[in-house]
């Protein structure tokens, strides 16, 4: 947002940088406007508009039924990929243990596969 930091350099006015931020904004709806599916728009604007809701509390997660009442993560999923690979939002995976990356149960489901063993079996005596 340069151009809203501009604003405040030239005219230290907090009311012009806001109605800079605003267009800002207004610009992302308007891209979404063109480049969502309108299937899927309504729910992106639900779940954009809800963004600064979550991240105004102390717990910082992204709860779905907190977007739309009762409504499950499926419904989301979607439009939230879309904002994720547009670089709007950035998923951040949860932990089990500091420094310790716990990947969520699908993907778990996904990749986990019996490991071999690196031990060898082979026995050496003296």
């Amino acid at each position: 947002m340069p151009d809203a930091v501009n604003a405040f350099v030239d005219d230290g006015n907090v009311k012009a940088v806001r109605s800079v931020q605003r267009e800002i904004l207004d610009g992302y709806v308007r891209d979404f406007a063109k480049h969502i599916p309108p299937r899927l728009f309504a729910r992106t604007m639900l779940a954009w508009d809800s963004i600064p809701k979550h991240l105004s509390k102390e717990n910082k997660k992204f709860i779905f039924g907190q977007v739309r009442k009762g409504s499950p993560a499926a419904d989301f999923d979607e439009s939230l990929r879309g904002l994720e690979q547009a670089s709007l939002i950035h998923r951040v995976r949860r932990i089990g243990k500091l420094g310790r990356f716990t990947p969520s149960r699908s993907r778990q489901r996904r990749t986990s596969r019996p490991r071999a063993s690196a031990h060898s079996t082979r026995s050496t005596k003296a």
